[in-house]
C-alpha cells in the first residue's frame, strides 16, 4: 500500500571519521572472529549444498564494504554486512550442466535472485545488530576488479582488499552537482507524497483520472531516479569504476546522508509490492520481472 514519504537525513560512511579499529563485534585486531567466520559459512554451505553441486569447487566469498572498513560506525541501526561472491562460471556450468545455455550475467542474476529469496530473509538480522546481504556480481571472481573499500576471504581467512583509513577523493564540483540531485529528488518525492493524496481525496471519476495519472507519473520519476544514482553506484565498483573515490559513490553516499536515497527507495518498494499485488489479484500468484521468467523457462530444460 503506497503512503506519504519524506525525507530525513541520515548518514554516510564518507562524511565520518575513520574509527581507530575495525568492528569490534567481528573482530580481534585485524583479523575476523573465528565464529562469526564460521556462522557466515556456514549459512552460505547450508543454502548452496542443498540447491547446486560441488559449489566448494566454483564459489567464492568475501565479507566486504564499509561495515569491513574503518568506517563501520556510520551506521545507526542495524549495519550492512555485505557477503560478495565470486562464481567460475566454467566450473559451474560443469558441475551444474543444466545452466549451460546461460551467460554468466543470466547465471548471476540466476543465484542472486535464489539468495534473495532464500538467504536474505534468514539474514536480515544477524546477531541482532547486522543485515547481511549475499550477492553476485558476474565480475568478481577477482574481487579486486570491482574495487571494494575492503575484502576478507571467508575461504582464505585473510585480507584480499586490506581497510584503509584515507579519506576518499571528492573532487570540487562533486558537491555541486550531489546539491542538484538533492533538490531533484527533493522535488520528486513532495510531487510524490502530493499527487498520493489528490489521489485518495479524489471524488468524482473526471479528477480520480488526472489523479492517478500524476500519480502515476510521480511514481515512475522517483523509481527512474532512484534506479539511475544505483546503477552509477554499481559501475563505481566494477571494472570501469573507481571504487571508493567514485563519482556514483559518492552521488549515493550522498544521497544516503541527505535522505534522499531511503525515500525514493521506499516509492520503489511501494511500487514493487503494488505491482506484485495486482499480479496476485489478477493471476492468483506473484510474477516475477521479464528477465526471471526467461531464466526460469530455459531451466525448465537443463
Amino acid at each position: 500500500m503506497y503512503t506519504p514519504v519524506g525525507i530525513t537525513a541520515g548518514a554516510s560512511s564518507l562524511d565520518i571519521s575513520p574509527a581507530s579499529t575495525l568492528d569490534p563485534e567481528l573482530f580481534t585486531g585485524d583479523r575476523l572472529k573465528t565464529g562469526i567466520r564460521l556462522d557466515l559459512l556456514q549459512t552460505l554451505n547450508g543454502f548452496f549444498t542443498t540447491q547446486y553441486r560441488n559449489h566448494e569447487q566454483w564459489l567464492r566469498a568475501w565479507i566486504a564494504g564499509s561495515g569491513v572498513s574503518y568506517r563501520w560506525h556510520a551506521a545507526h541501526d542495524m549495519k550492512d554486512l555485505d557477503v560478495l561472491l565470486g562464481v567460475d562460471f566454467v566450473g559451474f556450468r560443469n558441475a551444474n550442466p543444466g545452466f549451460r545455455q546461460m551467460s554468466n550475467t543470466e547465471i548471476a542474476s540466476h543465484l542472486n535472485d535464489e539468495m534473495r529469496q532464500g538467504l536474505w530473509p534468514y539474514t536480515a538480522v544477524w546477531h541482532d545488530q547486522y543485515e547481511v546481504t549475499w550477492y553476485v556480481n558476474p565480475g568478481s571472481w577477482d574481487i579486486t576488479a570491482i574495487k571494494p573499500y575492503a575484502a576478507y576471504d571467508l575461504l582464505q581467512d585473510g585480507w584480499t582488499v586490506p581497510p584503509n583509513a584515507d579519506a576518499p577523493r571528492v573532487e570540487p564540483e562533486w558537491e555541486i552537482a550531489a546539491g542538484m540531485y538533492h533538490k531533484r529528488a527533493t522535488t520528486v518525492v513532495d510531487r510524490y507524497s502530493q499527487s498520493l493524496t489528490e489521489l485518495q481525496n479524489a471524488t468524482n471519476p473526471a479528477a480520480r483520472v488526472n489523479a492517478e495519472r500524476n500519480f502515476n507519473m510521480s511514481v515512475d520519476q522517483a523509481v527512474n531516479l532512484f534506479e539511475t544514482v544505483h546503477s552509477g553506484r554499481k559501475t563505481a565498483f566494477s571494472g570501469t569504476g573507481e571504487g571508493y573515490d567514485d563519482w556514483g559513490n559518492y552521488l549515493w553516499q550522498m544521497g544516503k546522508k541527505a535522505g534522499w536515497i531511503p525515500a525514493l527507495r521506499q516509492i520503489k518498494d511501494y511500487h514493487q509490492r503494488a505491482t506484485q499485488s495486482g499480479h496476485v489479484q489478477t493471476y492468483g500468484v506473484e510474477m516475477p520481472d521479464t528477465d526471471t521468467l526467461i531464466r526460469r523457462a530455459a531451466l525448465q530444460y537443463r
